[in-house]
């Protein structure tokens, strides 16, 4: 403490003088006054022209009204000879420290007095705590948002609305928004936009680079944008006219959005009114928002990757699926098919053999229809697989269906209506009758069955529609194309179906009947699958079910048809070669019936040597496909490299299509598929020993 017992304020020290201090007396009366006081002290305390026995009355004038008797009391104990320190609040908002040091006598008390100003210091306190206190509630904000489920999933939208509103109720501004690059970065759209006041969401909005070239240079290159005052500021001049002028904006804060080191977007901060500051904490916050919207958007990216993993997956799966039904389908249209072809052909050659009107034609006939039956499964299977190659053709579609009618009417319930609704002058589709005719007609079936002895209506109708780019389509089938489609519906009012019946529809034997039916609508998808078509269902459980096929229509005419020619009488003489010596006996029997010698040979090995021996003898090799030691690629290579001219038909369960797959650029001269008739055969030979014929499978 200063002593200034007898300095007068002229001549104290220069020292003393800029100094805040100054001499109190008290009176015995307890009156208060100054009987020195520096000028920085009358200064502080502002009664620098206040009579100098007021003085104590007129501090308190100044205090806080709440303050007074705190200070008054801190003066009596002064005038009392104590020493103390108390804190002055001032009603305008000052803040001081007053030190007294106090001395007695007889006459009252002297005090040396000193003032200091807290207010800035105070201040400085108020303002940590205050930004301390912010900082908190910025990161218990950060932390809720870091575990908030959308940011997790990905979910980027809804993630955006929960930062906009948080950034908006955190901070005194007007509004908040997310605005994110296009692909190609020439556009920014607003993903979401929050006015604070009415606490309002709104979204669309859209700035173009060719506008704004230098303010999005800015957003690429830079991790945060603070514009005090946009108005002036040059990384914010181009928003100026048409935006921040119009809303008023008067700073402006973008936290860039960055992904992968690149910038994807940006958290924009817009205050309205009077001037504004960012503080750091804010600059950090916002910036902090920002990473979370980037890692919504990494987490969305990441789960559109794994759903592509998965649908990938899944692919896989179903190819390897149509993988292995296509090895069990290639083994059983060979093992299967000649069995089926020595008991179709033996039946039809002892059939043909009997009186007219023997009783047993008839049993034989049954032998062929059931052996055909089975045949058609096993085509069936294959289609499923997609090794069912058709041979196609332009078919008018409604024709079809309805050379059909009387059959279809026939296979449904007695309590079924079947309803025809086949549009005229469609375009044709490219496709193989037999085929798509067991479409139909396991289309029509499930339609019965989903009726299930109740009264109801199935309705078959054809169409042209024009397909959007990625229209729905079943499980398991492709979109179809976008364009003209021909549309083949087969609709029922049953029981429909309910998601999870759809998701497993064309699954082979699957059945929500007490008993299978076999592959129905699994060949059905392989059929359209195999004619580059697609399936698309709409049901719902207790609404029936609508089955629509889409076929891409032919750009080919259909061809003018004309009575087959009758078969030219055959001579010559056939090498057969198949493992099966059943198949062999048969096809032997079949070609003498046409007045044909044959030769026969047990596998490839023994064909080529049997063609070594006889060659000038043989007119035509009849070759099995399948067969163990030497197979028939293999053979008719063989047998073309002894002499180039050879005449080959080739005998299989599979189609000619994928005959010529297997065979490349040596087809043979034709093709025979098992179970074959007397007549199919003749016809194979017939065209393959026809002088200048090519009748090659290609």
């Amino acid at each position: 403490m200063v002593h200034v017992p007898d300095l007068l304020p002229d001549t104290a020290p220069a020292l003393v003088q800029r100094l805040p201090v100054f001499v109190l007396e008290f009176a015995a009366d307890g009156a208060c006054r100054s009987t020195w006081m520096s000028p920085a002290a009358t200064a502080l305390l502002g009664i620098a022209d206040e009579p100098a026995a007021t003085w104590g009355d007129r501090l308190l004038d100044r205090l806080d009204p709440g303050q007074r008797a705190a200070a008054a009391g801190a003066l009596q104990a002064a005038r009392r000879g104590r020493d103390l320190v108390h804190h002055l609040l001032f009603a305008d908002g000052r803040r001081l420290l007053l030190a007294l040091s106090a001395t007695t006598s007889a006459d009252g008390c002297r005090c040396d007095g000193m003032v200091v100003d807290l207010t800035a210091s105070r201040q400085a306190e108020q303002s940590a705590a205050e930004t301390a206190e912010r900082i908190r509630r910025q990161n218990e904000i950060l932390h809720r948002i870091s575990l908030d489920p959308a940011t997790l999933a990905g979910e980027v939208e809804r993630q955006a609305e929960v930062i906009c509103a948080a950034v908006g109720d955190s901070f005194a501004i007007a509004r908040v928004g997310v605005w994110l690059f296009d692909a190609d970065g020439s556009e920014l759209r607003c993903l979401d936009l929050y006015e604070c006041g009415p606490r309002r969401h709104s979204g669309g909005g859209v700035l173009y680079e060719a506008q704004y070239r230098e303010e999005f240079a800015h957003l690429r290159r830079s991790k945060f944008v603070a514009a005090d005052d946009p108005l002036s500021d040059p990384r914010t001049a181009g928003y100026v006219d048409g935006y921040l002028r119009p809303l008023g904006i008067s700073a402006m804060l973008d936290g860039v959005i960055r992904l992968d080191g690149r910038s994807v977007g940006t958290l924009c901060c817009e205050h309205v009114g009077r001037p504004h500051r960012w503080s750091d904490d804010e600059i950090a916050f916002v910036c902090q928002l920002a990473d979370q919207v980037a890692l919504a958007l990494s987490n969305r990216e990441r789960h559109r990757a794994e759903a592509a993993r998965r649908e990938l997956e899944r692919g896989m799966l179903e190819l390897q699926k149509l993988e292995s039904l296509g090895l069990l389908a290639g083994g059983l249209a060979h093992d299967f098919n000649n069995l089926l072809g020595v008991i179709q052909g033996n039946a039809e050659l002892a059939r043909r053999r009997l009186a007219a009107g023997d009783p047993a034609a008839a049993a034989l006939a049954r032998i062929e229809t059931a052996s055909s039956r089975a045949a058609d499964l096993c085509r069936q299977m294959l289609a499923y697989a997609g090794k069912g190659r058709f041979i196609t053709a332009p078919l008018d579609l409604g024709a079809l269906v309805a050379e059909m009618a009387d059959l279809l009417g026939a296979t449904v319930a007695r309590t079924a209506v079947l309803d025809l609704d086949l549009a005229p002058g469609l375009p044709p589709v490219e496709g193989d009758a037999t085929q798509l005719r067991q479409v139909v007609m396991n289309l029509i079936t499930n339609a019965s069955d989903a009726l299930g002895g109740a009264p109801g209506t199935i309705r078959v109708s054809t169409a042209l529609r024009w397909c959007r780019a990625e229209a729905p389509a079943a499980p398991g089938c492709d979109a179809p194309a976008p364009g003209r489609q021909l549309e083949l519906a087969v609709s029922d009012t049953g029981c429909g179906m309910d998601q999870a019946t759809i998701a497993r529809v064309f699954e082979p034997f699957f059945t929500t009947k007490a008993t299978g039916r076999g592959l129905g609508l699994a060949a059905v998808q392989g059929i359209v699958r195999g004619h580059h078509g697609t399936i698309a269902i709409d049901s719902r459980p207790g609404g029936g079910t609508t089955f629509r096929v889409l076929l891409p229509p032919s750009e080919r005419p259909i061809p003018a048809g004309g009575p087959p020619r009758p078969p030219a009488a055959l001579t010559g003489r056939v090498l057969v070669v198949d493992d099966e010596a059943p198949l062999r006996d048969l096809a032997r029997e079949m070609l003498a019936g046409l007045a044909i010698e044959t030769l026969e040979a047990g596998d490839g090995l023994a064909a080529v040597e049997a063609f070594l021996a006889e060659r000038r003898r043989i007119d035509l090799v009849l070759l099995d496909l399948t067969m163990p030691r030497l197979g028939g690629v293999d053979t008719l290579r063989r047998l073309r490299a002894i002499d180039p001219a050879v005449r080959v038909v080739v005998t299989s369960g599979y189609t000619a299509q994928e005959i010529g797959l297997r065979f490349g650029d040596g087809p043979p001269d034709g093709f025979l598929q098992k179970p074959y008739t007397q007549e199919a055969l003749a016809a194979a030979v017939q065209a393959a020993m026809r002088p200048g014929a090519d009748p090659r499978p290609g």
